[in-house]
């Protein structure tokens, strides 16, 4: 068994220098040759000459910067498509002799990131430019909504940009999911059966059936050697079609995006690639049986994928199975290599190959065992981790860069590269930079978000991930590049956790209305429910609608039977010789913007709570307190006063409190990590949750045992029941405004 990174190249000093001897690899009637630049390089030489006496030649720069061709762009999306490559070293016996002389010649990013597990979101995000946090596109999106969005999609795609500054552009295969390929470029050569022949029906398959029983999506997860020839693949067919195109004279500079659908399940390719990687020679992951123990339940919940492989149906029989699903992945990797090469070496033929960017990479990772699992669908490295090389035309020796980097980058990249004007709306940053320097100065970390409010955050160092009950893992890749032992409990590394958490992002848009509803697992159809996907994302369910207690319960989940009522359209609860309990929503909230109106009795004691969750046997939330403050006196430790975050912070003490007798209007907004509480029109208290003055505060409460208290971002709403008589009403909920 191999340790798929105790090399890791993430971790290595950038600047690398990487590259390797000529050599073939026969595979079955074919030869595939290992450094298909032998015949590019000539071109690529000559051009550099070139370019170098021109250099020291005397000319008007400016004119001649204006007379320079716009470059073309050869755009390579490969899907699922992790580590295992050879430059980036994630599987010993990885053969793509392409991919690796394309990053021979250009800059290969070893430490780039998707910014989305999964096909759909992650290409949203790659060809529109911005974050799914930043469109609320977490899940696959369907083919209405997305183009019908001309705020953030439709126009405004990467292929769309280019066109309207005067390119031509053109597409086969898989580029886009869910936004119709004949609307992003100009010209569409198809997708030629999608994930390719198969050997009969839905429930025909090699080794692996799914239990089409469960309430979950599918999966077309299955690995064999078929069909028998390269001719019947989707991506034989769309390299000719590439070739083809490439072949062509062009009166406009060319934006030609080729998608490749290997390695996609279900993981078939002919027979011959196959015998480059003997069964019997197959090394699989290292895989710990206790690896998921110390990761929060979430995590195990939210990876879960019932009808995938499951780890224990995979080891059996001394991982037979692992070992075929292992062997059919590095099958599937070299077959695609060789498409790659095929479309490389048409393009070396042409006149174009001298002033054309090329950038190939992968949509997300994969896992192979790893966690557990057979599946993308993940915030850990398997998951996240992708291919990334750019190669302008005058590179001619390949680089490493070790910078933590995002597929949200292309777009800023490849305006820079091919002098467009930069656009405002994008959310990565140009590359560029990196391209020059490898060790230039550069973002802390790039994210991953899975499901709404989980991210996964990268540094050249670190992995951290945040899950929405404010659970979080932190994983070092200097001494763990596997991510087995997770350090988020680790006292020695609060202060790399501080740094994370102040870049997690500051905003999670609701989600997309072009989201599919189709749940993986029951974790993301709980979630569903939860964050009202399919439902008008303008409105939150109502709090209270003056008339009954119907959305409200007993914080044990029983009916309310006792001391509260609905009194003159208020919430009213009544004092008597026993404490009734406290009562919570039915509904979960996440973000919101909360008014409501309130009196207490003389001497009384109560509080609003949110973002309420359990924490063992006790449920707990931030509180905005409410109490008679004249009759309790600030001095008593842990009684706080009106309008504080209990226990926390403190109100400004000039705020204005009406007369017992009086009403007084509140407002809450909590906004990602970000808090407010207002009092009678002004504001008194803002936090943000996690910041070195919170923990501060936190470690000197009542709170300080509580672990993650607060760090949750949903949960329900409490009102609390400390035996004094209270009204509320008039309750207002909205979701906030990004600022």
């Amino acid at each position: 068994m191999f340790l798929p990174r105790s090399q890791d190249p993430k971790v290595v000093r950038t600047g690398k220098r990487i590259g390797g001897k000529n050599r073939s690899i026969y595979a079955g009637s074919i030869w595939i040759n290992v450094n298909p630049w032998e015949y590019i390089m000539p071109r690529y030489l000559f051009f550099a000459t070139v370019l170098l006496i021109v250099s020291f030649a005397p000319h008007d720069s400016a004119a001649a910067d204006s007379a320079a061709p716009a470059p073309n762009v050869l755009f390579i999306a490969i899907d699922d498509l992790n580590d295992w490559v050879g430059c980036l070293g994630g599987h010993p016996q990885a053969k793509t002799p392409n991919i690796d002389a394309l990053a021979a010649r250009g800059m290969s990013f070893t430490n780039a990131h998707c910014q989305a597990p999964i096909c759909g979101p992650s290409r949203a995000s790659l060809l529109s430019g911005r974050y799914p946090h930043s469109t609320g596109v977490y899940e696959q999106p369907d083919k209405k909504n997305l183009p019908a969005d001309t705020q953030r999609f439709r126009g405004h795609l990467l292929p769309e940009y280019f066109a309207k500054h005067g390119y031509e552009t053109l597409a086969v295969g898989k580029i886009t999911h869910g936004y119709p390929h004949d609307i992003a470029f100009q010209k569409y050569g198809g997708k030629f059966g999608g994930s390719g022949p198969k050997p009969g029906g839905k429930t025909v398959r090699f080794q692996y059936s799914p239990d089409l029983s469960l309430p979950f999506t599918g999966t077309q997860t299955d690995w064999a050697a078929f069909p028998d020839s390269d001719e019947k693949m989707p991506d034989h067919q769309a390299a000719d079609w590439a070739i083809d195109q490439l072949g062509k004279q062009h009166d406009k500079p060319f934006f030609l995006a080729v998608g490749f659908v290997r390695p996609h399940v279900p993981f078939y390719v002919p027979q011959k690639w196959f015998d480059l990687f003997p069964l019997d020679e197959i090394q699989i992951p290292e895989i710990p049986q206790d690896d998921l123990d110390d990761v929060p339940e979430i995590a195990r919940k939210l990876h879960e994928m019932p009808r995938y492989p499951q780890l224990d149906w995979l080891r059996a029989n001394d991982n037979d199975q692992l070992r075929r699903c292992v062997q059919a992945y590095l099958a599937c990797t070299t077959f695609v290599d060789h498409q790659v090469g095929r479309v490389l070496k048409a393009l070396a033929s042409t006149a174009a190959a001298d002033n054309t960017v090329i950038v190939l990479f992968s949509d997300h990772g994969y896992h192979l065992g790893e966690k557990h699992r057979v599946s993308k669908h993940g915030l850990w490295e398997e998951a996240t981790r992708v291919p990334l090389i750019v190669c302008r035309p005058s590179d001619s020796r390949g680089d490493q860069c070790a910078k933590p980097v995002g597929l949200i980058d292309l777009y800023p990249t490849l305006l820079s590269l091919c002098g467009l004007p930069a656009r405002d709306a994008n959310e990565g940053h140009s590359l560029v930079p990196l391209l020059d320097d490898p060790d230039s100065d550069w973002r802390f970390a790039t994210s991953t978000t899975y499901g709404r409010m989980n991210h996964a955050l990268r540094s050249e160092r670190y992995r951290f991930i945040r899950y929405e009950d404010g659970a979080e893992e932190l994983y070092d890749h200097r001494d763990d590049p596997h991510e087995w032992t997770n350090l988020a409990a680790d006292r020695d590394h609060q202060s790399t956790l501080q740094r994370f958490r102040e870049a997690l992002p500051k905003f999670d848009a609701v989600h997309h209305p072009a989201t599919t509803t189709g749940p993986v697992n029951a974790w993301f159809e709980e979630s569903f429910v939860r964050h009202r996907v399919g439902s008008d994302p303008g409105e939150l369910p109502a709090v209270f609608d003056g008339k009954s207690l119907d959305n409200w319960m007993f914080s044990d989940g029983k009916p309310i039977t006792k001391g509260w009522k609905v009194v003159d359209g208020a919430i009213r609860l009544e004092r008597g010789k026993k404490r009734a309990g406290h009562i919570v929503t039915r509904h979960e909230y996440g973000d919101f913007d909360l008014s409501f109106e309130w009196k207490i009795a003389k001497g009384g004691n109560s509080g609003l709570k949110y973002r309420v969750r359990n924490y063992g046997r006790k449920a707990l939330g931030c509180e905005f307190q409410i109490i008679d403050d004249k009759s309790r006196s600030n001095g008593k430790p842990g009684l706080g006063s009106t309008g504080s975050l209990y226990a926390l912070f403190e109100p400004d003490p000039e705020r204005q409190i009406n007369p017992l007798d009086e009403f007084n209007t509140s407002r809450i907004v909590v906004r990602a990590d970000h808090i407010e509480h207002w009092l009678n029109g002004r504001l008194i208290v803002s936090a943000t949750v996690g910041n070195p003055e919170w923990d501060k505060r936190l470690a000197s409460s009542k709170f300080s045992d509580v672990p993650g208290f607060a760090r949750n971002r949903f949960g329900r709403i409490m009102l609390t029941d400390h035996g004094s008589e209270v009204w509320y009403r008039n309750f207002t909920i909205t979701r906030p405004s990004r600022e």
